[in-house]
């Protein structure tokens, strides 16, 4: 199980604040099979909620944030295969405030190349909206990471 939560203040350079929010952010796991290959369900939160928001003369909010609030449900399933960790999940997410319900799933591998060098890749579709993203993204995500000193 896993919570956060945070109070934020969005403003523009020398106005000071003009719209606070509160986020949440949360999941819950549960491990339904140990061993190779492990399965899992998830639960996670992903919500904003806008509070103060100051107007232009106009009526126009100066920074126009609206609420959001993601529930996703997944299938997660992983392995270790020849010194490599192989995972993979898949659900879908439901955006309660909007119109953006749509699948997520994602497939990762990390796994040690030689000593001292590490390579983690992952790629999946995302359907988490958030203020001035589309609530669809597809993604890909290739880390080499060093090992300095003992490890």
């Amino acid at each position: 199980m896993q919570a956060d939560g945070g109070w934020n203040g969005y403003g523009l350079t020398g106005t000071g604040v003009r719209t606070r929010s509160i986020t949440v952010a949360g999941g819950l796991d549960y491990l339904l099979r140990r061993g190779s290959p492990s399965l899992a369900v998830s639960y996670r939160l992903d919500a904003e909620y806008v509070g103060r928001r100051a107007l232009r003369p106009n009526g126009l909010a100066y920074i126009p944030l609206s609420d959001r609030e993601n529930h996703s449900f997944q299938l997660l399933s992983g392995m270790s295969w020849t010194g490599w960790q192989l995972s993979g999940a898949a659900g879908w997410t439901f955006d309660r405030k909007g119109k953006t319900d749509g699948p997520t799933a994602n497939v990762s591998a990390t796994g040690r190349l030689s000593e001292g060098w590490r390579l983690q890749a992952s790629g999946g579709i995302s359907s988490i909206s958030r203020p001035g993203i589309s609530g669809r993204q597809l993604y890909l995500r290739v880390a080499l990471t060093r090992f300095l000193g003992r490890h």
